[in-house]
């Protein structure tokens, strides 16, 4: 599904943007936030470092950790290991071809993003990398099943590639919050299976990195 993505930019007005003056020279007895402060006084100095040091090292509590997230009912188990059976039956990619399959259920939208070594990721917004990674086609609620989601490079560049999984929607207002998933990689003539739930609202960025080597 496609999502509008925005990002920040930074415009230059003109080349004098590009100019930093430097700042004026701290007076002696200035203080240093978290750091050293330059005093005539040993006496001085180091009552001022040890009211500076314990200043540093205060800070908000440290937060409760989140629960961790029941484990999946073996339903979306069972669903995401019939989605692998669909990926182990495809016919294998062409020699020399890096090829990533994500396939998922008709109740929820779920988005494939890849990452090359030039850092460039392959998803609906960039459907194109200049790596020549390519998205094949963004599988949105209402295409007809199955619903897989492909990036393929006919002819990868070498160098560690990433893997991210979102769950932005889901189709049908009581569709469950959870969906299964499955992820094929093929490279080198091997094919390896993921099984996998995402949850809604969810973007994990690394469901899986690996180093292509030609």
């Amino acid at each position: 599904m496609a999502h509008a993505v925005t990002r920040p930019i930074a415009l230059l007005r003109s080349s004098q943007d590009l100019m930093l003056t430097p700042p004026d020279p701290a007076p002696e007895d200035t203080p240093h936030r978290c750091g050293p402060r330059r005093t005539r006084g040993l006496a001085l100095a180091l009552a001022l470092a040890l009211m500076t040091s314990l200043a540093c090292a205060g800070g908000p509590p440290s937060r409760p950790l989140p629960k961790p997230r029941p484990a999946p009912p073996p339903a979306l188990l069972a669903e995401a290991e019939r989605l692998a059976g669909l990926l182990a039956q495809a016919p294998a990619a062409p020699a020399g071809t890096l090829r990533i399959r994500l396939a998922f259920g008709g109740e929820a939208d779920l988005d494939l993003f890849v990452s090359d070594p030039l850092q460039e990721t392959v998803y609906f917004a960039n459907e194109r990398a200049q790596s020549g990674g390519a998205l094949e086609e963004d599988r949105r609620c209402g295409s007809p099943p199955p619903n897989i989601e492909v990036v393929e490079w006919s002819q990868p560049p070498a160098g560690r590639y990433r893997i991210g999984i979102d769950f932005p929607t889901r189709c049908q207002e009581d569709a469950p919050k959870r969906a299964p998933y499955a992820l094929a990689i093929e490279r080198g003539g091997q094919r390896t299976l993921h099984r996998g739930v995402a949850n809604l609202g969810v973007f994990v960025p690394i469901v899986d990195r690996f180093d292509y080597r030609p």
